[in-house]
């Protein structure tokens, strides 16, 4: 049955051709009838699937033409059944409805009465179909909105699972993960660095999807781009291939709504394993360098600390020599005084400089240690 009925087809099935008088008139009432021998009804029903399907009854068409209407029943739910029937026995009329009936109108009537029952019976039949139609329309939103929950709750997961990665291709397998619980095969390649890795959820690399990857981060400006059943969405740092959209038009839609959020939270990722990969490779270059600068001080500190001992072993002899010379020496006690003033001073002024030296190697030491605990304190 048409959601909106311009002008009602009714079938009326007889065998006698003076009965169709009647009919006839009921055509003047805006009604498209056509006729038809009992034998011609089911196939004719279901060929031209009319709104009402009318019977004549009588004693010899009673039993068939119960059997071909519970038929019509089976068939064509929206189309309405009368029966019309001289006999008005309860029996009667719980057989017609048994086999489907929506009506029964027992003769002789007035025409104006059958069209009464026609009018109601597509009533009824309009509203059965339109609180189906309802039905089916609430079931239909419900269950999409039941899909479009899970669908969203998919790539909550895969992000909520992702943040912590720290290679793009767990980053990968992830997201093949995910996408796989849609039903969905997918190819993913990262730029982020001059390896540009490819990822498959096949485990195969498909050269010509590489490439094409390839040229559409390079030329294409469309953030999403169609090809058949498949999908290119481009990011800053990453190119996601789905290669079977949905063939629902409808789904296919919502999934492209998806993935738009999805490359740009896999971009943000791609972006963080880059920025956690860079660091790590600024530690491994701190670590080595402040390895050397530990190497190089204490070098410093032993290459020091002999020369201090040779300095001091050097002055320590020179003084032995001059005094031993000086007491050869015909000098006054002025002089000798004065001498002995030069060489505490000497010995002095060589001192202070060997702690001076030794204050350079502790303050160095203190700039060390404080660049390993700055070091230590920011990877955390």
């Amino acid at each position: 049955m048409n959601a909106i009925i311009d002008q009602p087809r009714i079938l009326y099935a007889n065998e006698i051709p003076e009965n169709r008088l009647l009919i006839d008139n009921v055509s003047q009432h805006n009604y498209r009838i056509s006729h038809c021998l009992l034998e011609e009804c089911l196939n004719t029903s279901l060929e031209e699937k009319p709104d009402v399907v009318i019977f004549e009854l009588n004693e010899a068409t009673k039993e068939r033409s119960l059997l071909i209407g519970s038929k019509i029943r089976q068939n064509l739910i929206n189309t309405g059944i009368i029966y019309l029937s001289n006999e008005a026995s309860n029996e009667l009329r719980f057989d017609c409805y048994d086999s489907g009936a929506d009506d029964f109108v027992h003769k002789p009537f007035d025409t104006d009465i059958l069209i009464d029952r026609i009018e109601l019976l597509l009533k009824s039949k309009q509203a059965e179909y339109q609180q189906k139609s309802n039905s089916e329309q609430i079931q239909k939103l419900a269950s999409t909105s039941i899909s479009i929950v899970g669908e969203q709750g998919v790539i909550i997961h895969f992000f909520q699972d992702s943040i912590s990665l720290n290679t793009y291709s767990s980053l990968a397998d992830k997201l093949f993960e995910e996408l796989a619980n849609l039903g969905l095969s997918s190819a993913l390649a990262v730029w982020c660095n001059s390896e540009a890795p490819f990822y498959s959820s096949d485990g195969i690399v498909h050269a010509i999807e590489r490439s094409i990857l390839k040229v559409g981060q390079d030329t294409n400006k469309r953030k999403i781009s169609t090809y058949g059943k498949r999908c290119m969405l481009l990011g800053k740092h990453t190119t996601l291939l789905i290669r079977n959209l949905p063939e629902d038009i409808e789904k296919a839609g919502r999934y492209k709504d998806l993935f738009a959020m999805l490359i740009d939270g896999i971009d943000l990722l791609c972006s963080q394993i880059l920025l956690k990969d860079q660091l790590s490779k600024s530690e491994m270059q701190l670590t080595q360098t402040m390895l050397l600068t530990n190497q190089s001080i204490g070098n410093l500190k032993n290459r020091t600390a002999e020369s201090r001992g040779k300095i001091k072993t050097a002055v320590s002899d020179l003084m032995t020599q001059m005094e031993k010379k000086f007491m050869k020496l015909d000098m006054t006690e002025e002089q000798e005084n004065e001498l002995y003033k030069l060489v505490l001073k000497l010995d002095k002024t060589i001192d202070q400089q060997i702690s001076e030296i030794i204050d350079q190697e502790e303050e160095m030491g203190n700039i060390l240690e404080h660049s390993n605990n700055q070091r230590w304190n920011n990877s955390f």
